[in-house]
């Protein structure tokens, strides 16, 4: 899915409920860490791999943003944009709330952040790839449908992609 950021208004906050804080410290990294965790289903011994993967990234520098939602200080939503990739497009990944935060509007501020975020950069466009549960979200932000893309992943997450 696709966003022109010509036609983007700016995003706007819905919940007081819920506090997002860009990860800019290793606590911040240790919340995004949890939602990985979470989000994928690690098994115990997938977890510094994929965790040294994402500190390896985060260490780079200047290569991407996450954000982290809480809800009375436990972390509950995270994404993350990155600035590599086609010139002029910034990417979305990971857009995950944890199932008990549901319906507070979290996926929906996290994403308005990243877009903002990539707006404020200069970027002419956000791509993103959706499950089955984000697409009407994605469809309300103004994100339209370019291809197919099949998403292999764990049980969990797989059993919600189309067969």
């Amino acid at each position: 899915m696709s966003l022109d950021l010509a036609s983007w208004p700016g995003s706007s906050r819905r919940s007081d409920a819920v506090a997002y804080h860009e990860v800019t410290d290793e606590i911040g990294l240790g919340a995004y860490e949890d939602l990985i965790v979470a989000y994928w289903e690690l098994a115990e011994e997938s977890r510094p791999f994929v965790l040294g993967v994402n500190r390896w990234a985060h260490e780079l520098g200047d290569r991407g943003a996450r954000w982290v939602a809480f809800m009375d200080g436990i972390p509950v939503g995270k994404t993350y944009l990155s600035y590599l990739g086609t010139p002029g497009t910034a990417a979305i990944f990971g857009v995950y709330v944890e199932p008990e935060a549901r319906g507070h509007s979290v996926a929906t501020t996290l994403t308005g952040l990243a877009i903002d975020r990539a707006a404020e950069r200069g970027f002419e466009r956000v791509v993103l790839h959706s499950s089955e549960m984000g697409l009407n979200l994605y469809a309300r932000m103004g994100f339209v449908e370019r291809c197919a893309m099949p998403a292999y992943a764990t049980t969990k997450l797989h059993s919600i992609q189309p067969a």
